[in-house]
């Protein structure tokens, strides 16, 4: 698949019948996910391809990767510890040399500020050259600059993907799916509760313990029918729908909807 994907002639008007969580589709020349096309009609997702000037647009495809790993609960790392789950992301997703060059930049930093701490020191040092001790408490002493510490790339700093973060986000919370996961955690919370309350009555520790064991069952067959309502068909303006099997990239059904 070429990286360079544009919206067809055809203008495609959002609606809440956008897919939210089938944010990826199968480009059948690359052999993997990609970003789905119709999402870079969305302005916050359209700047961040746009200011990608590789031809390839590996970075700007790896920050929307970035963005729906880590929210997206149908993601294969939303299992991640929230401390560790950027991280993971960024080194299944980001190219070598762009955080080779993100790690340059920051080092880059570190020396300048290193530098001038260097002549601040000497610059203190100098100013208190044959004073009296108590001449010497009375002068202000200049303050070091910040040195940034060196660290992976994190797309959470990033403010350029602020806006795409709080769209997708946002609209993710609107969904059945995460509803579902809601709910989930809700009923964890509350049965948890009940099974602690030392006020509880072994009946409702039995019955909330019971009802704590099932929660999972529940909570996949929730998830199962929310994913069924995800996969409802997308809503484009005219009236018109795309089928999930007339979007996957690469192949000549794709035609409809994206030009190379």
């Amino acid at each position: 698949m070429q990286r360079r994907l544009h919206v067809c002639a055809v203008h495609v008007r959002y609606t809440f019948g956008l897919k939210l969580f089938d944010m990826l589709v199968w480009s059948n020349e690359t052999n993997k996910y990609v970003i789905d096309p119709h999402y870079l009609n969305i302005i916050p997702f359209r700047k961040i391809w746009d200011a990608d000037k590789h031809h390839r647009k590996e970075i700007a495809e790896a920050k929307l990767l970035w963005i729906y790993h880590r929210y997206n609960p149908h993601s294969p790392f939303k299992d991640y510890k929230n401390s560790e789950k950027s991280r993971a992301i960024v080194l299944a997703t980001f190219p070598k040399w762009f955080l080779d060059e993100k790690e340059k930049g920051i080092q880059a930093l570190i020396d300048d500020a290193i530098a001038k701490n260097k002549d601040i020191d000497e610059l203190n040092l100098k100013a208190l050259e044959g004073k009296e001790e108590e001449d010497k408490k009375k002068i202000k002493q200049r303050d070091h600059v910040f040195v940034p510490t060196l660290r992976l790339y994190d797309p959470e700093d990033d403010e350029t993907l602020q806006d795409a973060i709080t769209w997708y986000t946002g609209h993710l919370k609107q969904t059945s799916l995460w509803a579902a996961v809601d709910s989930y955690k809700e009923g964890i919370y509350n049965l948890s509760k009940i099974i602690s309350n030392p006020n509880s009555t072994p009946l409702e520790i039995k019955t909330a313990s019971i009802e704590l064991d099932q929660l999972p069952a529940r909570m996949e067959r929730m998830r199962q029918q929310a994913i069924k309502d995800e996969a409802q068909t997308l809503k484009v303006s005219g009236d018109k729908n795309i089928k999930k099997r007339e979007r996957t990239v690469g192949g000549s059904s794709s035609k409809k909807q994206v030009v190379s």
